[in-house]
């Protein structure tokens, strides 16, 4: 019964000591008593194997490696624990949950912090540390009370001792003698490991700890006391063994933990050997570079390395994907040059999470083999995301995005083809909830607007049967497990057991077997394990949940949440698939044994010395209180942080040969990052060092870029940056000629570089149509509608993809702008249609109006969109909403009747395709003509003394005005056009030559008044009528004004239209209108006509190409539905935007009155 203690900083051997000893017993007698070798969780697997490969070591049994939790797991199993059945630590997750949930009554705090993602598993590592630190639940009492008395009960310490308290003693209570706390297995195991013949007599090496928890610490007292002899290695610094260290020194965990085994000791009367010092002399040599950073790493100051510093590097990097492609690189020099093996090259990353996602494709790349020491998370799996979505659906309903996310897990019968088709069909109609449970087939039809034809169905014109189908197959087994999750007075057991049958009844068990064979054949073994290990792990939490909640009966939503902390605490552990690969782990979770080549990338200021937390629950102010009554907690985040310098040293001293540390200038979205205080060490002790830096976008020619170019791919990919670099004008070096040269010299390189040098010539052009492509789609003459020939003069790839491609967004059940406007249309057009006359509009009273416009509303509403309006809260209140626009625009329309000479004549008059009028017809030059259609929403004439007048009216549901420049690139024609086709048509409309008064934009919204103070009804009225008054253009003098405003005085702007007359009595105009002389209206007329003619030109020519206009910050691809088609990229040589300056009005005139432009000297629209 003795203890010995192994002494000697990093590198000196110690593991190799423990390893030759243990390899020494076993080859004198096999069979003698047992051996046992103590390491850390994540280490056993590292050790088993490095102590089967010990040299002339055949199969023994006599020796053992385990961790604290497997030894008392191995000393449970074999003298019992106590009767009562072991929980996990998933299960206990769990049933924390469930206690939550019932006494969240009486919680002060965690009640509603427990709706956070995450709070059971911290309330459980809370719990854990209570315990480890052997703090009873009278601790708890005693400490609540004296702060109580202290008149302290309402800071957070003491609500969380509270909230503590009864969730401590309710775990106690549930777990009486049932259930053995996965945190009591290591103090149930220490009162028993004197009797177990696993220990009994038996050697120790504890290897790989710098420090223990209370529990271990007992544990280890058992084992001093019931083994014949316990070594027990410290990395720590002999000559510091004397006295005491303070928290700021370099070895003090490790001091701090061997001072204490050394009075424990004492206390329990075991012999202290003499300690073995370790001074390295034995162990394989390190690079003097490597060994001058071992010892001089945490002297202030340091002492400065004379020379360069051969086998280290210091390399700062523009990113961390250069970073990691520097290391790639790096690792197959090592490899090459150095005769290095994968397995004898570890990989430090102090902030894996970051890293995780670039090391594993970049390494893929270079033809690395490496395996990534973590728990890996699985919330991103399919097979998780099936079950949370089925809970959801179980707990809250049928909600469209819940079962979608079911069903695209692809652990479902139905293909994702069937999916997307059933997907188009329910957003279309909105379908949600008790639908899905229907026994009825599907039968609805979407109408797209008011007095519009019943739709084909979206997904190419399959059937309602095939819809209804796919429905029935798609979630036959989820509206089973529905069905079984709604009872009452459901107990765990059974709602565990319908999501088992859920799983059972879809085959997920067979489907991830096949995936984990694709994975295998794909030479994916970290794949084909992960779904191995989620189907267990899912069993296992499925079998946890019965057992420590079987009985208990919930709610289906409660059940929900405590599965979902089980999820959440999930994580799966894989070992090394193979055995020569790059190890990449964490500074503080992985052990990397001694390596020959050691990289630690990420080391920027936040990351390396790792930050250390603030534990989530208990605070470190929370821990100052609580040691005010000597409750001993685990170290708060400020002795963490002076800990991690432990972990600094360790990680700069895992390589014997070569060590390369590397930071990044900038995270991946370029927001700079500083280096690490330990740059700054570095530089001082090696200062002939010279800092490399990767990461310019092409390596300098010669070795740089050899290094760089490890294959083809990479050669391949850096040619193509070169190319591109000669297409801008830029000479290039010789040598990228040469590596072209044999890129291309070989068949299969051919084959290969050529997907990548083949992107050189790429240009994102769409060209023109074929003259019999044209033929097919116009059939001699261009049969279109204005709005077309805007979308065209915005852009011609737009035009194609939307008018001729007949490319259209997904349908969704939702209101959209187009929808509201049809909606106001709608209702003008049933309002006239109910007046006897339009005067009838200028007697009604602000009561009346509004009584008249909620019956047209109350009709239409439920007539829009399969009574969308009706749908929802939402909807019915934008149903008010456009009860109040329509009531204002109503209102201003009985001003207008009430002031205006102008009466309506037609409503929704309809030019082109067999409607009242005949299409607006212009022959083209190129032979053959346009035909445009369209639809005025209302005709108005005036009569004066002398003449006929005419304008046209176009209601729009948001602000809009008549900008001069628009129209003269063609994005504005609609509301010029309109008045051309009625004046074309002047005598079937009015059965006179009447002469244009305008073309005017009616404003049905619901405008904001500003307003420095308050205001009354009659001022609040009269600022509305002015945003509510029509703008455009307007053709002719102050008696057209006066027309359309009889109370317009010299001097006097109107209140209906945006102009006015001035004192002199000529036309003014106002903001948003232009008011011009029939003689500029007629240049006007031949502008249009000629523009119309120039954009049906193009169209016929076959013009498709991606040339969206600009107009100072407006782009035609703002809202475009076309974007992802079209790719436009203005990188991409040929890709650029059509500069458009915005002409004013005065220039818009002067251009189109220019002799030379009317002869057709136009030059080019953009």
């Amino acid at each position: 019964m003795s203890v010995r203690f192994i002494l000697g900083r990093a590198g000196t051997g110690k593991t190799r000591v423990c390893l030759d000893s243990i390899r020494e017993a076993l080859i004198e007698d096999p069979n003698g008593p047992p051996i046992i070798l103590l390491v850390p969780d994540q280490a056993t697997f590292q050790m088993e194997h490095m102590l089967i490969n010990m040299p002339d070591l055949p199969g023994f049994a006599r020796a053992q490696v385990l961790s604290f939790k497997r030894l008392a797991t191995r000393v449970l199993t074999e003298l019992g624990g106590g009767g009562r059945r072991h929980i996990r630590e998933l299960g206990k997750v769990m049933a924390l949950r469930s206690l939550v949930q019932e006494n969240a009554d009486s919680l002060r705090l965690f009640a509603s912090a427990s709706k956070q993602y995450g709070f059971a598993s911290c309330l459980s590592s809370t719990l854990k540390e209570l315990s480890t630190y052997n703090i009873s639940l009278l601790d708890l009492e005693k400490a609540g009370d004296e702060l109580e008395r202290r008149g302290m009960g309402d800071i957070p310490v003491t609500l969380k001792l509270h909230d503590l308290i009864i969730l401590t003693e309710a775990y106690r209570e549930y777990l009486s003698d049932r259930y053995l706390d996965p945190d009591e297995y290591l103090t149930s195991a220490a009162l028993r490991v004197s009797k177990s013949r696993l220990v009994r007599d038996a050697t120790v090496w504890v290897d790989g700890f710098r420090g223990f928890t209370p529990q271990e610490y007992s544990v280890l007292g058992a084992l001093l006391i019931a083994a014949e002899k316990v070594n027990i290695t410290f990395c720590l610094d002999p000559e510091e063994t004397s006295g005491p260290l303070r928290e700021i020194d370099l070895f003090h965990p490790t001091w701090e933990t061997y001072d204490y085994l050394s009075k424990l000791a004492h206390e329990l009367d075991v012999e202290i050997e003499p300690a073995l010092i370790l001074d390295g002399k034995d162990a394989p040599k390190r690079a003097p570079a490597l060994c001058h950073l071992e010892k001089e790493s945490a002297s202030r100051p340091p002492k400065p390395f004379p020379g360069m510093p051969h086998g280290f590097k210091l390399v700062a990097c523009a990113n961390p994907r250069a970073e990691t492609e520097a290391v790639a690189q790096e690792i197959l020099r090592l490899a090459r040059e150095d005769g290095m093996r994968f397995r004898d090259i570890g990989v430090i990353v102090p902030a894996l999470d970051e890293y995780h996602d670039l090391i594993a494709p970049i390494f893929k790349d270079y033809g690395i083999p490496c395996f990534i020491d973590r728990r890996r998370p699985v919330s991103h799996h399919p097979l998780i995301e099936l079950i949370r979505s089925a809970l959801e659906v179980a707990s809250y309903g049928f909600r469209q995005e819940s079962v979608f996310r079911y069903l695209k897990t692809d652990l479902i019968p139905v293909g994702r083809r069937e999916v997307d088709i059933l997907e188009n069909y329910v957003l279309a109609h909105g379908i949600q909830g008790a639908l899905w449970l229907d026994t009825n087939p599907w039968v609805f039809r979407r109408a797209y607007g008011l007095g519009e034809p019943e739709e084909v169905l979206p997904g190419g014109g399959e059937t309602l049967g095939s819809i209804d189908d796919i429905r029935g197959r798609a979630t036959r087994d989820l509206s089973s497990f529905y069905r079984k999750m709604q009872g009452r007075n459901i107990s765990v057991r059974d709602m565990a057991t319908a999501l088992f049958e859920l799983l059972v009844s879809l085959g997920v068990g067979e489907r991830l077997d096949k995936w984990r064979k694709e994975c295998i054949d794909s030479g994916d073994p970290e794949g084909a394990r992960e779904n191995e290990q989620v189907w267990n792990a899912i069993i296992n939490l499925l079998d946890e949940v019965v057992q420590v909640l079987g009985d208990k009966e919930t709610s289906c939503k409660e059940f929900t949440e405590i599965i979902e902390a089980g999820l959440e605490n999930l994580t799966l552990g894989l070992i090394p698939p193979a055995l020569d690969q790059v190890i990449v782990g964490s500074t503080d979770r992985s052990r990397h044994p001694s390596l020959r080549a050691a990289f630690l990338i990420g080391a920027t200021y936040d990351a390396f010395p790792r930050r250390a937390p603030e534990d989530t629950i208990l605070t470190d102010r929370d821990r100052q209180r609580l040691g005010e009554f000597n409750l001993a907690l685990a170290p708060d985040s400020r002795l963490n942080q002076f800990h991690e310098q432990y972990n600094v040293y360790v990680a700069l001293t895992r390589a014997w040969d070569f060590l390369m540390i590397s930071y990044p200038l900038a995270d991946g979205e370029g927001k700079a990052k500083r280096p690490s205080q330990v740059i700054g060490q570095i530089r001082e002790l090696f200062p002939e060092l010279e800092e490399e830096f990767r990461g310019a976008d092409l390596p300098a020619p010669g070795k740089e870029a050899l290094d760089t170019i490890t294959s083809e791919k990479k050669a391949s990919a850096l040619l193509s940056r070169v190319f591109q670099r000669r297409h801008r004008g830029q000479d290039i070096d010789g040598f990228w000629l040469d590596v072209y040269e044999w890129l291309v010299s070989e068949p299969d390189r051919r084959k290969d570089a050529g997907f990548v040098l083949g992107s050189l010539g790429f240009r994102n052009d769409a060209g023109r149509l074929s003259k019999s492509i044209i033929e097919s789609f116009f059939q001699g003459s261009l049969r279109t509608s204005v709005t077309r020939l805007e979308r065209f003069a915005s852009c011609p790839f737009a035009h194609f993809a939307g008018n001729i491609l007949g490319l259209t967004e997904r349908e969704l059940y939702k209101l959209e702008p187009p929808g509201m406007g049809m909606f106001m249309h709608e209702a003008m057009s049933i309002l006239f249609s109910r007046l006897d006359d339009s005067k009838q509009l200028a007697k009604m009273g602000p009561d009346e109006i509004a009584t008249f416009v909620a019956e047209i509303v109350e009709e239409l509403a439920p007539r829009l969109q399969n009574e969308i309006l009706l749908s929802s809260a939402r909807y019915r209140y934008m149903t008010r909403v456009l009860r109040r626009i329509l009531r204002n625009s109503v209102t201003a329309l009985a001003e207008h009747e009430r002031h205006s000479l102008f009466q309506p004549i037609g409503h929704e008059i309809i030019f082109g395709r067999s409607g009242h009028l005949p299409a607006l017809t212009i022959e083209l030059e190129t032979g053959g003509k346009v035909a445009v259609r369209g639809r005025i929403d209302r005709v108005d004439i005036a009569q004066s003394e002398d003449d006929c007048y005419l304008r046209v009216i176009d209601y729009k549901s948001s602000a809009r005005k008549l900008r001069l420049s628009d129209v003269y690139y063609g994005l504005a024609l609609q509301l010029l056009v309109y008045l051309l086709a009625a004046m074309e048509n002047r005598e079937r409309l009015t059965k006179t030559k009447a002469r244009p008064a305008g073309a005017l934009y009616f404003p049905m919204t619901d405008p904001i008044i500003s307003a420095k103070g308050p205001l009354d009804d009659d001022e609040l009225e009269k600022q509305r009528m002015k945003r509510l008054r029509m703008n455009g253009i307007i053709v002719g003098d102050a008696d057209v004004i006066r027309l359309m405003d009889s109370r317009v005085e010299a001097g006097d702007q109107s209140n209906l239209v945006a102009a006015g007359v001035t004192k002199t009595g000529r036309a003014s105009r106002g903001s948003g209108a232009c008011v011009v002389e029939p003689e500029k209206y007629e240049v006007l007329c031949k502008f249009l006509k000629g523009k119309l003619e120039e954009l049906a030109q193009e169209i016929q020519s076959g013009e498709i190409g991606i040339k969206p206009y600009k107009q100072g910050t407006a782009r035609a691809c703002t809202f475009c539905s076309y974007k992802p088609v079209c790719g436009l990229d203005i990188l991409i040589p040929g890709n650029q935007y059509r500069s458009q300056r915005n002409l004013k009005d005065d220039e818009f005139w002067s251009i189109i009155q220019d002799p030379s432009y009317a002869s057709g000297e136009k030059g080019e629209r953009a």
